[in-house]
C-alpha cells in the first residue's frame, strides 16, 4: 500500500500554491469549493483548466471537496440530500468522461 501526500483546502489555484506543493514533495492537490464561473454548476472546461494547470507542475489533481452553492442553501451551504446526490452523480460522470478523453 502506498500513501500519497496532497496539499489542499484552498479555493483558488495559484502558481504560488502549486510551486509550494511541488517544493515540499506533495504528489497532488485537493481543492475545497474552487472559485469557478457559474452560480449553480461548474463547466467541464473550467475543471479541465484546473487539471491542466496542476499537471503542468508535475502534480495530480486529486479531489474537489464540496459542490457549488445551490439556491436555497443555508449560510453553511447545507443542501437537500436529493439535489446533492444528483449533482455528485453528474460530477462523477463528467470526471469519467474527462479521464477517458485524457487517455
Amino acid at each position: 500500500m502506498s500513501i500519497r501526500i496532497a496539499v489542499g483546502q484552498f479555493h483558488e489555484l495559484t502558481e504560488e500554491k502549486l510551486r509550494f506543493a511541488a517544493q515540499i514533495g506533495a504528489t497532488g492537490i485537493q481543492m475545497n469549493a474552487p472559485t469557478l464561473p457559474g452560480e449553480t454548476h461548474w463547466e467541464e472546461k473550467d475543471l479541465r483548466e484546473l487539471v491542466t494547470k496542476t499537471e503542468a507542475h508535475g502534480l495530480k489533481f486529486e479531489a474537489i471537496e464540496s459542490v457549488p452553492k445551490m439556491d436555497g442553501d443555508t449560510d453553511w451551504n447545507h443542501r437537500g440530500r436529493a439535489p446533492a446526490i444528483g449533482y455528485m452523480q453528474g460530477l462523477v460522470r463528467m470526471c469519467v468522461l474527462m479521464a477517458a478523453r485524457a487517455a
